[in-house]
């Protein structure tokens, strides 16, 4: 018979407490076999830290979303005794989530539970819901920055080419003309992402075209800049079939050499 069947719960408890070794394997078996009692084990030792993480682990057991949340309370009551301020505030942040993304499928008719805050609002811009994903945007307040790849990724994802030229267009934009091409040629569009060229900014056109595999304008655009590192980078990039841009490149750096005598 083990000792736990032998005492009341709260007497084993106190009976394991001052010995480590005991404390230390009745933990390890609670994580793998019974959480309930783990969680238990802390109510009853005052570890309201451990006894958040156990019941936010408890959440995504729960099927009813309403028990979830339920769960996702308790956690967020049990960091405030604790004193975790940031904690809380990011179970509170969950639950707000939770309950967004349950009127979102109501509404929308499409899957959005569990997906993150950032995965939340990307996929409502490439389901065409934009005042949807800036209300969340705002809501959670997504840096400026982030929300700009976001968009960006989203557009060019869903295909919405004009949307994304308007979009760039914007006054005070957040990120470079790069992250334009960069989106564009993820999602197979080299011809869209050649529409962007023409404004990156000279330090990060070289890149933009490497990746675009257009080493000749790349080469161009080095010597353009006199940047020796950039014909470099391009030099490296090509190969057997690329004879005529290494023989030009070759003698961009000759004339930049020349050119420092």
């Amino acid at each position: 018979m083990r000792l736990k069947d032998t005492m009341p719960q709260g007497e084993f408890f106190m009976a394991i407490r001052n010995i480590p070794v005991a404390l230390s394997l009745f933990l390890q078996y609670c994580r793998q076999q019974n959480s309930e009692l783990m969680e238990q084990l802390y109510y009853q030792e005052d570890n309201f830290q451990e006894e958040a993480m156990c019941q936010v682990q408890k959440s995504f057991k729960q099927e009813r979303l309403e028990d979830r949340i339920q769960v996702l309370n308790n956690a967020k009551e049990s960091y405030m005794k604790a004193r975790n301020e940031f904690a809380a505030k990011q179970v509170e942040d969950e639950i707000k989530l939770l309950k967004y993304q349950r009127r979102l499928e109501e509404e929308l008719r499409r899957p959005y539970m569990d997906l993150s805050v950032h995965q939340t609002v990307h996929k409502l811009i490439v389901d065409n819901s934009h005042k949807m994903a800036d209300q969340i945007r705002k809501e959670f307040k997504i840096p400026d920055k982030r929300y700009w790849w976001l968009r960006i990724d989203a557009l060019a994802e869903a295909g919405e080419w004009m949307e994304l030229d308007k979009f760039s267009k914007t006054k005070k934009p957040q990120l470079g003309m790069e992250a334009f091409v960069e989106a564009c040629l993820k999602h197979g569009n080299k011809r869209e992402a050649m529409k962007y060229i023409p404004r990156v900014l000279p330090d990060k056109k070289v890149q933009c075209l490497i990746q675009m595999g257009d080493l000749k304008q790349a080469a161009e655009a080095a010597f353009e800049n006199r940047n020796e590192d950039d014909l470099n980078k391009v030099l490296r990039k090509c190969t057997l079939a690329d004879r005529a841009i290494e023989d030009q490149i070759k003698g961009y750096k000759q004339q930049l050499a020349g050119g420092r005598r």
